[in-house]
C-alpha cells in the first residue's frame, strides 16, 4: 500500500479548525449519503471532520474514509477518523479520535507520526489532564447542553468545562478556551 502525505497542522491551526467540529452519524443519513452529509456540512462551514461510524469495519471504512478524505482535503480541513488508528495511517487522515476504552495517546501518536492530529476524549478533568500531559492536540469533552438522541448519553453543562480547561472567554460569538494548551471541543 502507498505511503499517502498527511497534512500538517500546526496546534494554532488546529485550535482555529475546531470553531465548527462536524462528527459523522450513519443515523442521521435519510436517503442521503454520508459522503453526501459531509459535502453539506463543510459547505455550511464545518472546519473539521471526524469519522464516526461504528458499524463500518476494515475495508468498508477505509473506502468511507478515503471519500470523505478527500473531500476534506478539497475544502482544506482537517480529517480525523475516530477510533481506528490504523484505518486513519491506511488511508492518510491528518489523525485520529481516540476514547478511554481505545488506543493510548501516545501509542497513537507513535504510529500516526509527530505531524499528526490526535484528539482524546475525556469524562473527567483528571483524564484531561492526563491527555493533555500524554500529548494530546485537543480534547473532546462531551455534551455541553442535552439532545433529544443521546441514548443514555447526558449533558456535561459549561461548569464542567470549565473545570476541563479553565476558564472559557467570549469571543467572537463563540466559546473558546484559551488557557491550556490543548484546546477542549465539546459537543451537544
Amino acid at each position: 500500500m502507498p505511503v499517502r502525505e498527511r497534512g500538517k497542522w500546526s496546534a494554532e491551526a488546529i485550535r482555529c479548525a475546531l470553531k465548527l467540529y462536524a462528527v459523522t452519524d450513519n443515523a442521521w443519513l435519510g436517503e442521503r449519503t454520508l459522503a453526501e452529509c459531509v459535502e453539506a456540512a463543510l459547505a455550511g462551514g464545518a472546519t473539521f471532520v471526524q469519522l464516526r461510524d461504528k458499524q463500518a469495519t476494515g475495508d468498508a471504512l477505509r473506502a468511507e474514509a478515503e471519500e470523505l478524505l478527500a473531500l476534506c482535503r478539497a475544502a482544506g480541513v482537517p480529517f480525523v477518523v475516530n477510533d481506528d488508528v490504523e484505518c486513519a495511517l491506511a488511508v492518510g487522515a491528518d489523525g485520529v479520535h481516540v476514547g478511554q476504552d481505545d488506543m493510548a495517546c501516545e501509542r497513537a501518536r507513535a504510529l500516526l507520526g509527530p505531524d499528526a492530529i490526535v484528539g482524546v476524549s475525556t469524562q473527567t478533568v483528571e483524564q484531561a489532564r492526563a491527555a493533555e500531559a500524554a500529548g494530546a492536540d485537543y480534547l473532546g469533552v462531551g455534551g455541553v447542553t442535552g439532545t433529544a438522541r443521546g441514548r443514555g448519553a447526558r449533558s456535561r453543562g459549561v461548569p464542567r468545562y470549565r473545570r476541563c480547561r479553565g476558564h472559557p472567554r467570549r469571543r467572537h460569538r463563540r466559546r473558546e478556551c484559551r488557557h491550556g494548551a490543548v484546546p477542549v471541543r465539546a459537543g451537544r
